[in-house]
């Protein structure tokens, strides 16, 4: 597997852990991207780093719901052991994965910058 370079700009806030269980759609919780105590408090996050820990997920960013890849596969399907850089506000906030396949439980792990 090729080795991948971030470069992020900026100071690293808390990163959250979100495991997917059951057909749910899932997002970071708002005080992790918007804090409202701590250093970051009152900034908002310009990127976050998102590492699909377990299994695949459909992910969207424009705050519809995905679905699972046996129905009707809304949402692009990110592989597990992947990582990317979603980049905005506006994607962070409206950034919702389930797993693609139904039944199984996907682990997302995100880490935002401001």
């Amino acid at each position: 597997m090729p080795v991948l370079t971030y470069v992020l700009d900026g100071d690293p806030g808390l990163p959250e852990t979100v495991t997917a269980s059951a057909d749910s759609v899932y997002s970071f919780t708002k005080t992790i991207y918007e804090p409202t105590s701590g250093i970051h408090k009152g900034m908002q996050a310009r990127k976050m780093l998102v590492q699909v820990l377990s299994n695949d997920v459909n992910m969207t960013k424009d705050g519809t719901a995905p679905t699972a890849t046996a129905g009707t596969n809304l949402g692009l399907t990110m592989p597990k052991d992947s990582n990317f850089v979603v980049v905005g506000i506006n994607a962070i906030r409206n950034m919702k994965w389930l797993n693609a396949v139904a039944g199984s439980n996907a682990t997302v792990k995100g880490e935002p910058y401001f």
